[in-house]
């Protein structure tokens, strides 16, 4: 076999090609336990309506509508690092890699700071 016939061998290529999905699994150990977390205090989360009066709480309901708005997006969006990790660019990759974990922060953070019959 001559060296016109076998691709030339690149170092940082090849070490990414073969690590390609280990951002993505970073990704989802980090963004899976707090959608899982995100998910339990969304069951607990019409509790925060037990002491308001029959007008409503506006800010709580602000607070839980942003927070379960986040679910999806953050869900969505560590779906799509997987698929971005093979084919898609560096920018778009690092993006959805940073994006997944802060939708479900954001939610999380949301749901902990919901002011109680306010």
């Amino acid at each position: 076999m001559t060296t016109a016939s076998r691709p030339a061998f690149h170092p940082v290529r090849d070490i990414a090609r073969r690590g390609w999905w280990i951002a993505p699994l970073i990704v989802t150990l980090i963004t899976l336990p707090l959608l899982a977390y995100d998910g339990l205090l969304a069951l607990l989360s019409p509790m925060a309506y037990d002491p308001c009066d029959s007008g409503g709480c506006p800010q709580t309901g602000q607070h839980i509508v942003l927070a379960v708005a986040c679910l999806p997006v953050a869900l969505l969006l560590w779906i799509g690092s997987w698929p971005a990790a093979r084919s898609a660019g560096p920018a778009l990759r690092s993006t959805l890699y940073l994006l997944a974990p802060a939708a479900a922060l954001l939610s999380l953070v949301s749901f902990c700071t919901i002011p109680i019959g306010r």
